[in-house]
């Protein structure tokens, strides 16, 4: 999916973050994209996407919200346009890029006067890719299950 611009926020207190959050998506139509904590949700980071009137009237609204505290706990606002396709590899999941790119091959299997995206196109993709990546499950500690067998030995 490609938005017209891209805005970051990046607040110093995780319940800032939310509150801005929430401020963003009800002050402009925006998509949520990405978040991530930092210093143990003493630094949060929020990416939105949409249209360039909506992310930055978004933006403006969370600037809004930590203008009136008496510590401004807003790091960094920022509005991208026109992010390019490898920076959006960054923010997006990879599930949700995945997703975008099986819809796009089922559309293009299809006829071209059936290129409408139905649902059985996408389970086809899908059952394809789970095919695909299906592994072995690794041990998540498989020196500790060792050190353990050592003990019982002992």
């Amino acid at each position: 999916m490609s938005y017209d611009a891209i805005g970051v926020i990046e607040a110093r207190y995780f319940a800032t973050a939310l509150e801005m959050t929430d401020a963003m998506s009800k002050a402009a139509q925006v998509e949520w994209l990405a978040s991530e904590n930092y210093l143990g949700g003493r630094l949060v980071t929020v990416v939105i996407g949409g249209d360039i009137a909506n992310v930055k009237a978004a933006v403006e609204a969370a600037a809004a919200v930590c203008a009136g505290k008496a510590a401004n706990p807003l790091a960094n606002a920022a509005v991208i346009l026109k992010p390019h396709a490898e920076i959006m590899k960054f923010i997006l999941p990879s599930s949700k890029l995945d997703m975008d790119g099986q819809a796009e091959a089922a559309a293009e299997t299809l006829p071209p006067a059936e290129k409408k995206v139905d649902a059985s196109a996408i389970a086809e993709a899908d059952a394809k890719t789970d095919a695909k990546t299906k592994t072995k499950p690794k041990a998540s500690r498989p020196y500790a299950a060792e050190k353990k067998n050592m003990k019982e030995e002992s």
